[in-house]
């Protein structure tokens, strides 16, 4: 079976790994002209970079750190615990929520103040509530930035407060605040504009610092950060055209204006579009010593394109050896593959596998 689709294709689509990768948009095309001294824009589906400027150089990142605290509290609290604020926690300094030695806090109402009210008391009780002090839950940070292949982070504290040893890049926060959407209670609390929490001793209305939830309606995230030795530092994210777009200026004067032209840059130029799903694209392979002289095979993972809309298009269509292949046959054989093509070259294959193995098949003679 033949399938031919009209497509533009840059990237295919593949599971998000946190490492990182080269940057594979060209640094002077869009045109962009930020105030950032660092910036990073980065489509997180198909793990592509769009646009990069001193993306590796290691830079303080001042409170867009709590991404890391809450992807590492994440991993070791359970939400609906209830938490008895310490007096390590109480009158952290900077961003606060105000929280009194004794009260008590549900966990997931942490999660909010970290991120929406930046809450430094917040950051250092979710360090104690992990690991109980704030030196250990940093090797906590430390240990997860190893895991997710980051060579150019480290982290001193969960609030981001200036201190030796505390630093990251714009491209692997970009990675970062890419694994924190891919968890769905953090992929909300980052898109709150509010939040109401109530505690042993009183009320509180947690208020989003981050503007361009209001100012641009694709944005769905992420983290506001500042110091005056970091300067204005932020991590946004949007969707649109198919893309989740992560965006990162760390000292950026002008940082809702940089990210709005990137997203804007990003929006204009690119598109990421499904073609086919997992198992859509079906072909016929030719077999022998089965009971049927053809077996259907498909495509086990979705073929997502990031495209540039500029670029010509491509074909896809199925490539089949005429020859039978003798069973038995194991359903991880790859019997053909899917195909794309532009102007007449391939430029991709995807394997074609069968949905079940196939058993060799003795026809008796009469």
């Amino acid at each position: 079976m033949k399938k031919t689709i009209k497509a533009t294709v840059l990237l295919v689509l593949v599971p998000l790994l946190l490492i990182p990768i080269p940057v594979h948009a060209e640094k002077e095309a869009s045109g962009l002209s930020l105030s950032a001294k660092a910036a990073f824009l980065y489509e997180a589906q198909s793990q592509t970079a769009l646009f990069a400027k001193n993306e590796d150089a290691r830079m303080p990142m001042a409170s867009t750190t709590k991404i890391m605290t809450a992807l590492a509290a994440l991993s070791a609290l359970s939400l609906d615990d209830d938490f008895c604020i310490p007096k390590e926690a109480v009158g952290v300094e900077g961003s606060s929520a105000y929280y009194r030695v004794g009260e008590t806090v549900k966990i997931r109402d942490l999660f909010y103040a970290l991120l929406l009210q930046s809450a430094n008391d917040a950051a250092a009780a979710l360090a104690i509530a992990s690991d109980g002090s704030l030196d250990a839950f940093a090797a906590r940070m430390n240990r997860l930035a190893d895991e997710m292949g980051l060579k150019d982070t480290h982290f001193a504290n969960p609030h981001g407060l200036p201190a030796e040893g505390h630093y990251t890049t714009a491209r692997e926060l970009a990675f970062i605040a890419a694994e924190a959407l891919a968890q769905p209670f953090l992929r909300e609390v980052v898109r709150t504009k509010t939040y109401r929490s109530e505690s042993s001793e009183q009320t509180r209305v947690f208020v989003n610092h981050n503007k361009l939830l209001s100012r641009n309606e694709h944005a769905i995230g992420v983290k506001t950060g500042f110091t005056k030795a970091s300067g204005r530092c932020l991590v946004g994210a949007a969707e649109g055209e198919g893309m989740t777009l992560i965006s990162v200026t760390l000292c950026a004067p002008d940082d809702w204006t940089d990210h709005e032209a990137l997203w804007k840059y990003a929006f204009d130029t690119f598109s990421l579009k499904t073609y086919a799903e997992a198992g859509a694209f079906l072909a016929n392979a030719p077999v022998m010593g089965s009971y049927l002289p053809y077996v259907t095979v498909s495509n086990r993972e979705p073929v997502r394109l990031l495209v540039k809309k500029s670029d010509p298009p491509i074909e896809l269509h199925a490539q089949i050896d005429p020859f039978p292949t003798p069973a038995p046959i194991d359903a991880d054989t790859a019997l053909g593959y899917l195909v794309l093509t532009r102007n007449g070259k391939a430029i991709l294959r995807i394997p074609l596998y069968p949905a079940h193995s196939i058993p060799k098949v003795k026809i008796s003679k009469k």
